[in-house]
């Protein structure tokens, strides 16, 4: 789960979160859920919010800024901030992978073969790729406010999720139409 799970503080907006994520949790898709925590601005101070909900969820153990994981072999690194947008989505993911590849081989570590992030409030359905490093932005789950009115007007946000397939590499989009009505008030 990456993050803003809320749009703002408070017990109603945890509980509209509980009740879609409970099932999914619950349902034995996943041996474990794991968290990244979001935006103090919509979760509050350290993503506390975020932090409630994973407790309830069974993930307070796997909860954090950053992950560096292994699954099924392959490194993904994953966090809420992370991917420079720069002046186009694709050359910005490109260049974010880059730096990482850079940083890992200056540091010696291990190279990430996945870095996942989200944030932008749209998801790009294309991911960087430099030397072996992919990055990738998730869509969302917020529909338009009055601050997204004011700043991307002409726009709205993807509303969905992303998976990744470890054994192949391969990523999945999979999005939902926002219906007019919701748009902008």
């Amino acid at each position: 789960l990456g993050g803003d799970l809320v749009d703002l503080p408070g017990k109603l907006a945890r509980d509209a979160a509980l009740s879609l994520l409970q099932p999914i949790a619950r349902a034995g898709v996943a041996a474990e859920v794991w968290g990244v925590v979001g935006t103090p601005y919509h979760v509050g101070p350290d993503g506390s919010e975020d932090r409630q909900i994973y407790q309830e969820l069974g993930a307070a153990k796997h909860t954090s800024h950053m992950h560096r994981l292994i699954v099924d072999g392959r490194r993904l690194w994953w966090s809420h901030h992370g991917a420079g947008l720069g002046v186009d989505a694709a050359s910005g993911l490109h260049n974010t992978a880059k730096k990482i590849w850079a940083a890992c081989r200056e540091h010696e570590w291990n190279a990430p073969s996945l870095v996942v992030t989200h944030h932008v409030h749209h998801a790009i359905r294309d991911h960087g790729y430099y030397r072996g490093v992919q990055v990738a932005v998730t869509p969302c789950w917020q529909l338009p406010d009055d601050y997204t009115a004011k700043r991307n007007t002409w726009s709205a946000p993807t509303i969905g999720y992303l998976v990744w397939w470890p054994a192949t590499d391969k990523l999945q989009w999979r999005t939902f139409p926002i219906p007019e009505s919701l748009l902008y008030g």
